[in-house]
């Protein structure tokens, strides 16, 4: 059988953070010893433009990957993703949209599909209609302008994951922590709640007593 690929997509608020460094570099590697075709992706950044951009690089990313299946010995119907906050948020939205959601940007290989089939999130944002106290945007400098100027009601329901529950939805891996204070654990709830809601048929659940934002290295098991 073919290699199935991992797609890991960084966090950092939409704002920061590189494919290059810390676990984005040493997950992959980790993984590709164990007979997986990895790819770390970048996207651009809330310094220069908004959620939907950051979404749609994400999605070229994979369509460029699906289009190389063959240069590279993979599976096009077997792609996973993992990302952590808005990386979580990001493979959140490969595992839930298609073309249709009108979310693919204007990058190449318009051809290929987007879609992963597998998604595992942890710290996920997931409903930003409903985030709470605290909402990402309010913060001073690039996350102010994470929704644009116009149409930001409309820009944010396109942008969250609970949206495009469905029962379509691939297998999901859902981690959060309780004490999460940067992406409350009720986000967590919201997506898993509106998963299972919406007849998705694998959805798994590891709501962390006690773990904060780091969750998924805190409670990593093995290397």
């Amino acid at each position: 059988a073919l290699p199935i690929s991992i797609v890991f997509v960084h966090g950092g608020g939409w704002r920061s953070g590189d494919k290059g460094g810390g676990r984005w570099r040493s997950l992959p590697l980790n993984y590709a010893t164990q007979g997986y075709v990895c790819i770390s992706i970048n996207y651009r950044l809330t310094k220069e433009t908004t959620v939907l951009d950051c979404i749609a690089d994400c999605k070229c990313a994979v369509r460029w990957l699906r289009s190389h299946a063959d240069k590279y010995n993979i599976d096009p119907k077997r792609i996973g993703a993992y990302g952590n906050s808005a990386g979580a948020h990001l493979v959140s939205i490969l595992g839930l949209t298609s073309a249709q959601a009108n979310l693919e940007g204007d990058g190449p290989f318009p051809g290929e599909s987007s879609l992963v089939q597998a998604v595992c999130c942890s710290a996920t944002p997931a409903d930003f209609k409903n985030w709470g106290k605290n909402r990402p945007e309010n913060t001073q400098g690039p996350l102010s302008r994470l929704f644009g100027d116009t149409n930001v009601d409309a820009v944010k329901r396109q942008a969250s994951p609970v949206t495009h529950a469905s029962d379509q939805a691939p297998p999901f891996l859902i981690i959060h922590g309780t004490a999460d204070k940067t992406v409350p654990v009720t986000q967590g709830d919201a997506l898993h709640r509106t998963l299972c809601e919406a007849g998705a048929k694998d959805v798994t659940y590891l709501k962390i007593e006690g773990a904060g934002h780091g969750v998924f290295n805190q409670h990593k098991i093995g290397r």
